[in-house]
């Protein structure tokens, strides 16, 4: 499990937004970018769901696929060198 493994600033909830990542990125993810002061280009979505990733990447955003564990340390290690050996 990578639970322990990434940092996360933060989890969004659709029904605290309301709305989903489908319906609009800019009003889900936008005001926690905004909180920290970054642009979709700064953001990373990692989703089980490979139409919301490409509608992130659409809107300017870096996503990846979630199918398994092995699969997103490999995919993201350039992003997080530390999970490369694990």
């Amino acid at each position: 499990m990578l639970t322990s493994e990434l940092r996360i600033d933060e989890l969004i909830v659709s029904s605290s937004v309301r709305s989903l990542k489908t319906e609009s990125p800019d009003r889900f993810f936008g005001p926690t970018l905004d909180r920290y002061g970054r642009t979709p280009a700064d953001a990373v979505l990692i989703d089980d769901c490979a139409d919301t990733c490409q509608i992130f990447r659409d809107w300017g955003g870096s996503a990846y696929h979630f199918t398994e564990p092995g699969q997103l340390r490999s995919d993201i290690a350039h992003l997080l060198p530390e999970l490369a050996g694990v």
